[in-house]
C-alpha cells in the first residue's frame, strides 16, 4: 500500500518514479499495474560499466524501434 501511495502521489504532482531492485517478472508487473512506468534491477540487468550501459541502451532502443 506505502508503494501504491508514493507513485499515486508522484504521478499528481507529474514527478517521475524510478522503481529500484526488481528482480521478478511478478514484481515488474505489479509496477505496471500501479502505473510506475520506469524501474531497474536485475530483472534487466545485472550492474555494468558505464561504457558498457550506453552500448546496451543503444542496442535495446534500436531493437524497440525496429
Amino acid at each position: 500500500m506505502i508503494i501504491k501511495t508514493i507513485i499515486t502521489l508522484a504521478n499528481v504532482l507529474n514527478i517521475n518514479v524510478i522503481a529500484e531492485g526488481i528482480e521478478t517478472l511478478a514484481q515488474f508487473q505489479q509496477l505496471q499495474d500501479m502505473q510506475c512506468e520506469m524501474g531497474q534491477g536485475y530483472l534487466f540487468s545485472r550492474p555494468v560499466e558505464a561504457s558498457n550501459a550506453t552500448n546496451i541502451v543503444a542496442i535495446n532502443y534500436q531493437a524497440a524501434i525496429t
